[in-house]
């Protein structure tokens, strides 16, 4: 049970990771969540690093799409500015819309790396789906509610994972 909610890899931020080696391994579409995981949950447009970050990862021949829980509008502005492709109302951890979106894409769910900051949602439906997890720090202190409640439970096995390591990948 516990292999559901471990990722393959614990990272303070998305820019520590390790993309030439995910290249290496044949990962080429980067699935991120947006709250918290590349953007504070309160601020409704993205940052100049990430901005730059978006550039570097297309330059290097990734293909990103931002899958979120949160609404319509908040995703599809955020995704507007940043030039990605967005899909809101994920309902995640369930497995089915975002398994729709990966036939869809044509890809094997073995291309995909998943990037979250949550354990319940991200890394549990990444593991579902059989995506290369990658848990990180949020970037905000704050949270909704149900996301703190989320938080307090995560926290007991947090405290188990290792930064740059949990799974073999």
């Amino acid at each position: 049970m516990m292999e559901n909610w471990t990722p393959h890899l614990c990272m303070k931020s998305i820019y520590e990771l390790p993309f030439s080696e995910f290249w290496e391994k044949g990962f080429r579409i980067l699935f991120c969540d947006l709250d918290n995981t590349v953007s504070a949950f309160d601020k409704p447009l993205p940052v100049d690093d990430f901005l730059d970050w978006v550039e570097n990862r297309k330059k290097e021949g990734w293909k990103i799409y931002i899958l979120s829980n949160n609404g319509e509008e908040r995703v599809e502005k955020f995704c507007t500015e940043a030039k990605l492709t967005g899909v809101s109302k994920l309902y995640k951890p369930l497995p089915f819309r975002t398994g729709h979106i990966v036939q869809k894409l044509g890809v094997s769910p073995s291309q995909i790396v998943f990037i979250g900051d949550q354990v319940f949602t991200d890394v549990w439906l990444a593991n579902q789906l059989g995506f290369l997890s990658v848990l990180v720090d949020p970037v905000a202190k704050g949270d909704l509610l149900k996301t703190k409640i989320n938080r307090k439970l995560e926290g007991f096995l947090r405290k188990d994972f290792l930064y740059g390591k949990n799974k073999s990948w």
